[in-house]
């Protein structure tokens, strides 16, 4: 392990060794105890929803001459929980089948799994865990095709109750990226994107009141690449934020904190600035709900020269329900791509390529209609258009499809 990582490591342990944290249900069991299908000490949650059952005028992305083609993705799932004496298994499990009329080519099937063990002891709960994922969605907003990955990870961890109001987690992850297998995996993708991520996560969590929590999160990360060693690098985070339940006035998430980047090579360029997890939602006169969603925080490229980005976006949506059953929902939202470029080395310290900044904006509206508390119809109409100073990267496109959800 390099010394910075292992530096970064003792930063993670020594905040959680001066910081105990919050006892509450844990996930698990809060969740089990409001599935919809309970067999004894197993517990199921059945979900299914039909999305995107419509148009996309722009199948591809393309900057010129679109492809118009009709598009559906059905995804069912299913959570489960199983209890035997302390110990507690869950799963989640998904597939998901994406048609397009047309592109033929374009169609998938995707799946993950989830799995996790915990042990309630009396005042820590012990946890291992892992999940496989195999997709062909695209993984990000730089990347236009729709190419395989796979996902594996495997981790353990634990969370200690110190009281009702005070406990501190900690757990570590190891994480594979694969772009390159199977007959839609990319070569090139894998050349860049193949990777292995060892993470160390820390929080320490306060009751404030029985809604708010106030948190505080701690992560370093090692990624080790494949093939391009360049991009291998180190990271240390310190966010703090707090979190609110449903029925709080103000409900989500919000975390504001600094991160400090550090590649092993001297071309790699190093970053040290803000990042941002919000997702907060406020409720006006019982009828309309604000949502605001932001994010600040970097994502390796495949672009050779420029070999990471940092992503700035944020979204806001209004939900106006029209008596207890309609709801009509309006949003937009807008993300900029800042890349960093790759420098020649510490004594000239001069970029290898010119500064880069790609946008991407969005807006689109919806209604839909509930026909029980667990299903609801919809139909929206989204637009997505970005711009770019590379020829061929910028897009625009449409998309209008109807929706049906049940226990999403």
């Amino acid at each position: 392990m390099p010394n910075r990582f292992a530096l970064a490591l003792a930063c993670v342990l020594a905040t959680v060794s001066v910081a105990p944290a919050l006892a509450q249900d844990t996930p698990s069991e809060a969740s089990a105890d409001d599935a919809r299908i309970h067999l004894g000490a197993l517990a199921l949650d059945p979900k299914i929803a039909l999305r995107d059952l419509g148009i996309d005028s722009n199948v591809y992305n393309e900057t010129s001459s679109p492809h118009q083609d009709m598009t559906m993705r059905l995804v069912p799932a299913v959570d489960a929980w199983l209890r035997i004496g302390r110990a507690t298994l869950s799963s989640k499990s998904t597939l998901s089948w994406s048609y397009f009329h047309r592109a033929a080519e374009q169609r998938s099937f995707d799946f993950g799994e989830e799995a996790r063990v915990e042990v309630g002891l009396a005042r820590v709960v012990p946890w291992i865990g892992g999940s496989y994922l195999q997709t062909r969605q695209r993984p990000n907003l730089e990347i236009d095709e729709r190419v395989q990955q796979d996902e594996r990870t495997l981790g353990a961890g634990a969370t200690f109750n110190k009281n009702e109001r005070l406990e501190f987690d900690i757990d570590t992850t190891d994480r594979s990226l694969a772009f390159g297998k199977g007959e839609y995996g990319d070569p090139e993708l894998a050349a860049a994107l193949d990777r292995t991520e060892l993470r160390v996560n820390a929080a320490v969590r306060y009751g404030l009141t029985p809604l708010t929590t106030f948190v505080v999160r701690t992560t370093a990360t090692s990624s080790t690449f494949d093939q391009a060693t360049v991009r291998n690098s180190q990271s240390l985070s310190f966010v703090p934020g707090f979190e609110m339940q449903p029925a709080a006035l103000i409900s989500g998430k919000g975390f504001l904190g600094v991160k400090r980047f550090t590649g092993d090579d001297v071309s790699l360029p190093d970053f040290t600035g803000l990042v941002s997890e919000v997702d907060v939602a406020y409720l006006m006169r019982e009828f309309t709900r604000l949502n605001v969603r932001a994010s600040r925080d970097l994502e390796y490229s495949i672009e050779d020269t420029h070999p990471y980005f940092v992503m700035t976006g944020g979204e806001v949506s209004v939900t106006q329900g029209i008596g207890t059953v309609w709801d009509v929902i309006g949003r937009i939202g807008r993300t900029r791509l800042d890349y960093q470029a790759l420098v020649r080395g510490t004594e000239e310290g001069d970029p290898v390529a010119g500064p880069r900044e790609d946008r991407v904006f969005t807006y689109g509206m919806g209604i839909g209609r509930r026909l029980r508390s667990e299903i609801r119809i919809g139909i929206d109409i989204n637009h997505v258009q970005r711009s770019s100073v590379l020829d061929g990267h910028e897009y625009s496109g449409t998309r209008v499809g109807a929706s049906i959800t049940y226990g999403v």
